[in-house]
């Protein structure tokens, strides 16, 4: 990452608070301001309540081509997931909404997307909620088509006048 011209940060008070964390500190890009890249050592906090380990993990990934040889990929929905995971309960929906958004509406347009695979994946690692308000405000916000029956599939079981504060208050707070 260094050699690829990225820059750790001198913030001592970040090393602190990342140490024994799932991602080390972020590195910025000089010629990008704001620009900031995270390098995983873990999919999610150490304390995280959802049924999704490495191990289940690493098997699937297979090695990213240049110029980003040595790193590994995972498979679409594993990678929805994980921003639908990080955006809506690590960040609690305030923090990194426009970049999951974005990568959302990537990863949505990609050749041979299945919602069926995703959709299992979220039930099975009890991310359903997380996933649910990720693709909720990407549609709302940026007009990225979610199939109805799979924002139904995801959402948690409010009352509907419940749901719609809580949009209210999800997009308020952006």
């Amino acid at each position: 990452v260094i050699a690829a011209g990225w820059r750790e940060t001198d913030d001592q008070r970040l090393h602190r608070l990342m140490r024994g964390q799932h991602h080390l500190p972020p590195f910025s890009d000089p010629q990008l301001a704001g620009l900031r890249l995270e390098l995983h050592t873990a999919m999610l906090a150490p304390d995280h309540p959802f049924n999704w380990s490495m191990e289940q993990v690493w098997p699937l990934a297979t090695p990213a081509g240049a110029p980003f040889a040595g790193a590994s990929v995972l498979p679409l929905p594993q990678t929805l997931l994980h921003s639908a995971v990080h955006f809506a309960w690590q960040h609690s929906m305030t923090f990194g909404a426009w970049r999951t958004f974005r990568g959302v509406a990537l990863m949505l347009r990609e050749p041979g997307w299945q919602w069926t695979p995703f959709v299992e994946l979220a039930q099975r690692t009890r991310a359903r909620t997380a996933c649910y308000w990720t693709l909720r405000l990407t549609e709302r916000l940026c007009g990225v088509g979610v199939p109805r029956e799979i924002l139904n599939a995801l959402a948690p079981p409010n009352a509907a006048w419940v749901m719609r504060a809580l949009d209210r208050h999800f997009i308020a707070q952006l």
